[in-house]
């Protein structure tokens, strides 16, 4: 794919999204039926339940996990009544806790599910708009990489050959310091007006789609190595 530099160094690829609505549907879609996603100015709205309230369209790795046959050729979103698999999402458990919010920036659970949504419509509209989405070309690391602090000091990056952020992956406030550093990329004075968060889970479902596509093989990807949101309060 298409690779950029940004200013500090960072690298990224370009995943092309031909029709967002094999990507993204809005919450009125009760299952299998696809939206008719169009852009109205910078906002999607779905012309068949007249709704601008989206999530992603999320697609199963593992049947024996997930209930039913699911796949992108036929195009049917995966709703799990069992796992409860859905984006934008929180876990309460975690996403409750002040010290957690803290590192989010934010003060309450509710401002953290807005933020989220907000963040995931922002990314909607901007791959509908572009027909795709630049994703970091290595994994997340930091300016101070060197640091084990969860939430770090330095500015985050996609670089090759540098340590990656954190040494203990089972820490659950590693997510949200990654998260806002994430986020502050964006406000970075080195980099142009762009909008950055954590990769979507169905962003990386089109990511695989697109590498099947041309005819790399994903099958030792494990998808589940992107967080899942289970939890059924948003």
């Amino acid at each position: 794919g298409l690779v950029i530099q940004g200013r500090d160094g960072s690298e990224f690829v370009w995943v092309p999204v031909p029709d967002i609505n094999k990507m993204v549907m809005c919450k009125k879609n009760s299952a299998s039926s696809v939206c008719s996603l169009v852009l109205e100015g910078n906002t999607l709205k779905c012309k068949i339940h007249n709704s601008t309230d989206l999530c992603g369209r999320l697609y199963p790795d593992d049947e024996t996990i997930y209930t039913g046959n699911y796949t992108e050729n036929d195009q049917t979103y995966l709703r799990d009544t069992r796992e409860g698999c859905r984006e934008p999402d929180n876990v309460d458990y975690y996403d409750s806790d002040s010290t957690n919010l803290q590192l989010l920036g934010v003060s309450t659970l509710e401002q953290f599910r807005t933020q989220m949504q907000t963040d995931f419509n922002k990314m909607a509209n901007s791959v509908a708009k572009y027909k795709g989405f630049y994703i970091g070309r290595y994994e997340l690391s930091l300016t101070d990489s060197t640091s084990s602090n969860v939430a770090g000091t330095g500015n985050g990056q996609s670089k090759r050959n540098v340590q990656t952020s954190c040494q203990d992956l089972n820490e659950p406030k590693l997510w949200y310091g990654l998260y806002k550093k994430i986020r502050d990329y964006s406000t970075d004075t080195r980099i142009e007006s762009i909008d950055s968060t954590m990769v979507w889970n169905s962003q990386y479902d089109a990511m695989l789609s697109w590498m099947n596509r041309n005819g790399i093989a994903t099958s030792s990807i494990n998808p589940q190595d992107i967080t899942r949101y289970k939890n059924q309060s948003q």
